[in-house]
């Protein structure tokens, strides 16, 4: 689904399942009322079960997994996930591990994306480059 709860095809938007399934939990431990179970997974598109992961169906119907929609970056009105990110980051083989992270600025919002290097690596301009 996008924003709105349109169904979509060949853009990033949220896995919903509209029917039941095998493994949907029933209930929360300690919430007698369902409230914590409801907000959970059915809050966000009423009546529709929304896990938290962002996805891509491709037009063969292929599924190109983005990561969590709570960990999706919005720079610029365009939904980013942070999985796509560290994709790209870990085919450098100086960067030992990285955090990509969504930072208010001017109105919107920015990527900022830390990274540490390997032992024996420096950042320099070839290496802001790539």
């Amino acid at each position: 689904f996008d924003d709105a709860g349109q169904s979509v095809r060949g853009e990033p938007g949220e896995l919903v399942c509209l029917a039941p399934f095998p493994s949907m939990p029933v209930s929360f431990w300690n919430d007698s009322d369902g409230s914590k179970y409801r907000a959970a997974y059915f809050e966000r598109f009423p009546g529709v079960w929304a896990h938290g992961d962002f996805v891509e169906i491709t037009a063969h119907g292929g599924v190109i997994i983005q990561g969590r929609s709570d960990a999706t970056l919005n720079p610029g009105g365009v939904r980013i996930g942070t999985a796509e990110i560290y994709r790209q980051v870990e085919q450098v083989p100086e960067v030992l591990e990285s955090i990509a992270v969504g930072q208010h600025w001017r109105g919107d919002e920015r990527v900022v994306l830390f990274v540490r290097l390997r032992e024996g690596f420096t950042l320099d301009d070839g290496l802001r480059a790539r």
